[in-house]
């Protein structure tokens, strides 16, 4: 659990660089979501909607957890439906983009 834990802050740690100096732009969370996991950490998946040029982009990020409560709590209470975040965005490619969100 902790191994996949620290992978995946690691990743996320890697596209945030690959980001850094793309636009942000307002980002509209889609959901936020908690499955239940028999192994491993509890992950958060986030979807998320974005545009560019009156253009519509689909965006997703995954946020672990070590512990489950913690990971409802951040699904569940913190995010909600239509809740505005930010992303930053491939100015080359406006299809990728890196969650830029708590």
């Amino acid at each position: 659990m902790l191994v996949e834990f620290l992978f995946m802050v690691l990743a996320r740690a890697a596209n945030l660089l690959r980001g850094y100096r793309w636009p942000e732009v307002n980002a509209r969370v889609l959901s936020a979501e908690c499955p239940e996991k028999t192994k491993g950490c509890s992950v958060v998946t986030i979807d998320y909607l974005y545009s560019i040029e009156d253009k519509k982009y689909h965006g997703s990020y995954s946020k672990p957890f070590i512990q489950r409560t913690s990971a409802q709590i951040y699904a569940h209470i913190l995010w909600s439906r239509g809740f505005d975040e930010l992303a930053k965005v491939n100015p080359k490619n406006p299809s990728a983009s890196v969650y830029h969100g708590y």
